[in-house]
């Protein structure tokens, strides 16, 4: 989906196995701290759900396109803030003070305006896991490498 948006608005896409949903960003820490957040995770105890893709959405400051749901599941924003209170309570990590927005970045430094509005075929995600990843700067951007997973 991210090429065929990049030939329409421009910018650049990102990689499929680089497309990832944020529940809480960490910044970066120490491994002290990632072993914290490891026992957090350890710790959530959640359901499986379901998120139907079905937006697509463009943010000017950032210059990205995105996709999200126009509906987000109960169970998400219950996984959401479980972690961040967790990871702010037993870790010290403040989570960001905006609201919670499910979103997939799909393009980073789009020129102009990008698409926004309902996406034709909704595309929809049983979600059965989490994962901590890690950001590693490479040549060209950003890695997202898998740390630790846990089953919902």
């Amino acid at each position: 989906m991210a090429e065929q948006l990049a030939h329409g608005c421009g910018g650049r896409p990102i990689a499929a196995d680089n497309i990832h949903l944020t529940l809480s960003f960490l910044g970066s820490v120490d491994d002290s701290v990632c072993q914290c957040v490891r026992a957090v995770g350890d710790a959530i105890q959640a359901r499986p759900f379901e998120l139907l893709i079905d937006r697509l959405g463009y943010w000017r400051r950032p210059r990205i396109v995105w996709a999200g749901c126009s509906q987000t599941p109960a169970a998400l924003m219950n996984l959401v803030s479980c972690l961040r209170t967790a990871a702010e309570d037993k870790c010290g990590i403040v989570a960001d003070e905006r609201p919670y927005r499910v979103h997939l970045t799909l393009l980073r430094k789009v020129a102009g305006a990008g698409p926004q509005g309902s996406l034709d075929t909704p595309l929809p995600v049983a979600v059965s896991n989490f994962v901590l990843m890690e950001s590693v700067s490479v040549t060209g951007g950003v890695r997202y490498l898998p740390m630790y997973d846990w089953l919902l």
